[in-house]
């Protein structure tokens, strides 16, 4: 579930790059055959969940504009494409789950996901590892 979309996305981020109708449409064809780097980090948060989900809203928002998710019971998921890589061009995925964890905890799994070209920039690992860190903080 946290990873559905998530190449379509991508696709498209980087098809935007491509500009016109031919460089977009060259961007997206190469974008499908090329691997994906996935970084993902869990912690838990000594919060109640409605303000982690506060607090993981005003950290992604430092990459990303974002729309705040659906209240809903059980999980929550927060998803955003962020920029990564050299200058932060490489469109990044960003899917984060909110779950109650006891006690008077909330768990927080972090997921982002970026194509990779020929220089391995492992734009997925570090920026999910760059958002645990400012989420523990």
């Amino acid at each position: 579930m946290l990873h559905d979309g998530e190449d379509e996305l991508l696709v498209e981020g980087l098809g935007a790059l491509g500009g016109s109708a031919g460089g977009r449409f060259g961007a997206r064809l190469v974008a499908k055959i090329l691997p994906k780097n996935v970084g993902e980090a869990d912690l838990v948060l000594p919060m109640e969940p409605d303000a982690a989900l506060s607090h993981v809203l005003a950290v992604l928002s430092k990459y990303a504009r974002i729309d705040p998710p659906p209240a809903g019971d059980g999980q929550v998921l927060v998803r955003v494409m962020a920029g990564g890589g050299h200058a932060n061009l490489n469109p990044v995925v960003v899917t984060v789950a909110l779950s109650a964890a006891a006690p008077a905890g909330t768990a927080v799994h972090i997921r982002a996901a970026a194509k990779e070209g020929l220089i391995k920039q492992r734009a997925g690992t570090k920026l999910a590892d760059d958002i645990r860190v400012r989420l523990a903080g």
